[in-house]
Parts: C-alpha cells; sequence; structure tokens
C-alpha cells in the first residue's frame, strides 16, 4: 500500500550508472547503443551523446533520421516481412509526437505519468524477505482464513493444522483478499504434516513457490492469485516477456468482461509497472503487437462496455490520473507503450 507521503522509494527516477548497466544488461540492449526513439520505438545504433563524437556525424544522422520522419509511412519490421503501418500523411521532424488528427485518448501522456508515479512511489515490503511467498500481512490473513475454513469444515481431518491455529486472532478489514480457491489448496498440501506450533506452520506456508512456466501453470496462478510487489520482484525479465506474450491472448477476455477480466487487468497493469525501460527491437515489436490490440479494443463499438480497473490492494489508496473516475488496464497498456516506448502512432484514431 502507497503511503500518502510518498517518503519510500522502489523505483529510483535517477538510477545510477552500475544499476543502469545492469538493467541493459538483463535485458539485452547493447551498452554501446543510443537511448530508444520516442517516435521509431527503437535505440539508435550508436550513442552519439558522448564525448568525442564529431558535430559532422551527428548532424548527418539527424538529416537521415529527418528524411525518414518526412515519408508518408513508417514502416516495422517482423522478421523477413515488412508490415506497412500508414499513420497519417504528415510527419513531423520532432522527437516527441506525430501528428495526428485525433487521438484515442486524449489523456494518455497523464494516464502514462501516472504509472510512472505507481513506479517510483510504490512503498516497500522490507517486512519479508524477497524470496518469500507471502508478505508477513498476507501470511497472517492466510493463517486466518485456514483457521476460519477448518473450524468451518470439522470433517477436514487436519488435527495438527488446527492445534497450531487455535489460538489465532480473527483480522478486521483485511487488505488482501485470498480467494477460497488459495486456502483450499494449501490446507490441502497440509494433510499429513505435523507441526508443533504456528512458527512452523508459518515457516512451511511461506516457502518459495516455483514459479509458472507454461500457459496452464501461469493461467492457474494468475487466476487465484493477485499480482504483488514481492511475486513479481522474483521474476526473471524472461517470465515478464512471457507474461506479456499471454497477456496477448487475454486483452481480448479484458474487453469482453470474461469471468476473469478483474485479475487479467491486474496482472496487466503489473506488467506496465514491472517492464524495463530498455528493450530491443524485437521485444518493442512484440509490445507493439499487444498495442495494436488495446487499439483495437478501443476503437470497437463495445469499448465503453469494458469493465473498470479496481486496482489491486497493495495500491488501492492511489487514485486515478487526470480526476478520472474510471480508467482500465488495455486503456493504461495502449498509453504505456506509446509514451514509454514509442508507439505514439497507435493513439491514432483516423
Amino acid at each position: 500500500m502507497m503511503g500518502s507521503n510518498h517518503k519510500n522509494k522502489i523505483w529510483q527516477s535517477k538510477k545510477s550508472k552500475t544499476q543502469n548497466i545492469a538493467l541493459r544488461h538483463m535485458v539485452g540492449v547493447d551498452s554501446n547503443q543510443g537511448p530508444l526513439d520516442p517516435v521509431f520505438g527503437q535505440h539508435s545504433v550508436f550513442c552519439t551523446n558522448e564525448e568525442g563524437v564529431s558535430p559532422s556525424v551527428i548532424k548527418y544522422l539527424q538529416d537521415v533520421r529527418n528524411e525518414a520522419l518526412s515519408s508518408s509511412s513508417l514502416y516495422t519490421f517482423k522478421g523477413n516481412k515488412r508490415e506497412d503501418d500508414e499513420v497519417g500523411s504528415e510527419l513531423v521532424a520532432d522527437t516527441s509526437d506525430l501528428a495526428h488528427d485525433r487521438s484515442i485518448l486524449e489523456d494518455s501522456d497523464i494516464i502514462n505519468a501516472w504509472v510512472n508515479e505507481l513506479r517510483d512511489e510504490m512503498e516497500p515490503l522490507d517486512e519479508s524477505p524477497a524470496d518469500a511467498t507471502y508478505t508477513d500481512e498476507m501470511l497472517d490473513i492466510l493463517v486466518y482464513e485456514i483457521k476460519k475454513y477448518l473450524d468451518e469444515h470439522p470433517d477436514e481431518i487436519n488435527d495438527s493444522v488446527r492445534r497450531a491455529t487455535k489460538n489465532v486472532k480473527p483480522i478486521v478489514n483485511p487488505q488482501y483478499d485470498i480467494s477460497d480457491e488459495v486456502v483450499e489448496s494449501v490446507i490441502a498440501k497440509l494433510r499429513n504434516k505435523r507441526f508443533s506450533d504456528i512458527h512452523f506452520l508459518r515457516r512451511y506456508i511461506n516457502r518459495p513457490m516455483p514459479v509458472p512456466t507454461n500457459f496452464r501453470q501461469w493461467f492457474g496462478y494468475i487466476k487465484h492469485n493477485e499480482p504483488t510487489r514481492q511475486f513479481m520482484l522474483r521474476l526473471q525479465f524472461e517470465d515478464l516477456m512471457r507474461i506479456l506474450g499471454f497477456m496477448m491472448q487475454w486483452v481480448n477476455s479484458i474487453a469482453k468482461n470474461k469471468p476473469d477480466s478483474r485479475q487479467l487487468q491486474h496482472w496487466l497493469l503489473y506488467v506496465c509497472i514491472f517492464m524495463p525501460d530498455e528493450l530491443l527491437a524485437p521485444q518493442i515489436s512484440q509490445l507493439r503487437d499487444l498495442g495494436k490490440k488495446c487499439q483495437s479494443c478501443l476503437l470497437a463499438p463495445t469499448c465503453k462496455e469494458i469493465a473498470d480497473l479496481e486496482l489491486p490492494k497493495e495500491i488501492q489508496d492511489i487514485a486515478f490520473p487526470n480526476q478520472r473516475s474510471r480508467l482500465n488496464a488495455i486503456e493504461i497498456t495502449l498509453s504505456v507503450i506509446a509514451h514509454r516506448f514509442g508507439q505514439r502512432d497507435l493513439l491514432n484514431s483516423a
């Protein structure tokens, strides 16, 4: 949960040189490349900001870029196939925006800034080790839910757990929702286990769970678990990109308000929060494909029927941006892809 005074920082807006090198190494970005181009969505081959770069070289590269901007179409490449993405007959020679007659989201820049605020200000959860499955607060709630379940199901044979949880006190207004499926799954794993006291029970429950590895495991985990910073920090970059790939299929479920759309919106938001800034061209291309799906959903006649995002518990006290009373994860995702990753032509509704 975020504090109102925003004292604690998770994501530093100005990373140290060491942090930048580590981030580039994680996602495979060449340290000699230039920054991400906000129009073309790719890194320049050379870094022209370093000392010793000839001014004539900088001018030549700028002239080449301006010539590309003056053409009538913007092309993206996927494998050996070229996709012609018409983005309008007028392109401005600028490093920030493409000229659009009309935008799908007039406040997309504010939405993107709001996501950056979440990245900057989300309160760190220092009370539990990073590799733990649950924070201390979440574990308190889960243990109480286990006790309550056993009290309501006297036929459940689990005497050791009953004894260990007999003095657990009720929790009023819990900060996290734990589904019945999760409680039943944990109780099933505790059968035939012996615990001398509550401390051993908590330690056993809080063993790090293996990260899902395939679509079926991921769908089951996402369906029954709310995303948390604690879990997201355990993921490798490849895991994050795998979830992104699954979202290509799930974004339509969100748009159609399928039964799991609430959970899917939570996870799509967290992918936007935790996706690194520095990506390679194939990864930008994958994000662009997701952005196109979001664009199609928002241009569809049924777009107003998309359910509102209900913020996950740990960030639920953060107001939506731009005095909005409603917002959905598809709008958030398109805004982030457009602004953070330089795919602003996707905002064009013409």
